[in-house]
């Protein structure tokens, strides 16, 4: 396709989530942030009301507690995070738009030292697709492995410090 038909179809999507989404919008402060990753595992229209410094659970060394990772609804399932929060937001989800508001997503120095392989979005479920990376038994969830992150915009806003990758 050339450019300006990319650009076209980009903006087609992005108007139709905003005509289905925009009057419902979920607004994200720091106080989503600080027991771990957000979560978006629902479609609509997301935005930033503030600056984000990701620095989930110091107390704990920024690691999920074990009440966060057991059980069968654990909030953040420990195959996806054993090697901790990988991400200041996750999108699970199909026709998801945030909208960062002009915002910076940024991952905090400290956590930066610690946790060597982090996005401040990650557009999964896990940090690896089923049957990847650095562990014997994988890191991906299997949960929407396929369908993450379809139809999904991004905009309006600043990617700062990250460890790994935007």
């Amino acid at each position: 396709k050339s450019d300006q038909s990319v650009l076209n179809d980009l903006n087609n999507r992005h108007n139709h989530l905003n005509n289905t989404y925009g009057n419902q919008i979920i607004h994200l402060g720091k106080e989503d942030f600080e027991k771990g990753t957000y979560r978006i595992r629902t479609p609509g229209k997301y935005q930033l009301k503030e600056d984000i410094i990701f620095n989930p659970n110091p107390e704990n060394g920024f690691m999920p507690t074990e009440e966060q990772t057991q059980g069968a609804d654990a909030e953040y399932p420990i195959r996806a995070y054993q090697l901790g929060f990988f991400a200041a937001i996750t999108i699970e989800c199909k026709d998801v738009i945030l909208d960062l508001k002009g915002w910076t997503i940024r991952q905090s120095e400290g956590h930066n030292l610690i946790q060597r392989f982090y996005a401040n979005i990650e557009l999964n479920t896990a940090p690896f697709i089923a049957g990847q990376g650095p562990s014997k038994n994988g890191f991906s969830n299997n949960e929407n492995a396929d369908g993450a992150a379809v139809n999904c915009c991004i905009y309006n806003g600043t990617l700062g410090l990250s460890s790994h990758h935007g």
